[in-house]
């Protein structure tokens, strides 16, 4: 069994799915809508604090770890396709 990592790419599907900014989710979790984006865009890496705002501010919104954990694999199923796809 793998470790999980929050990714910025399951924060950014959760974000949308529940119809919220940037701007308000950095504002919940306390971090800059700028620094959010590129977490998002897993351009910057996030400090174990910035994991747990993001984290706790997700569960505000009454976002289920089971759900962050769901999108995750989605992502990555979805990710693993698309390279597989692309080696064919």
């Amino acid at each position: 069994m793998k470790d999980f990592k929050l990714r910025g790419k399951t924060i950014r599907h959760i974000r949308m799915l529940h119809g919220l900014s940037a701007t308000k989710l950095g504002e919940l979790a306390d971090i800059d809508r700028n620094f959010l984006t590129q977490i998002e865009r897993e351009i910057r890496t996030m400090s174990y604090k910035n994991h747990f705002r993001i984290l706790r501010a997700l569960r505000e919104l009454g976002v289920s770890d089971s759900h962050v954990i769901a999108i995750t694999l989605l992502i990555e199923d979805y990710e693993r396709q698309q390279k597989e796809e692309q080696q064919q």
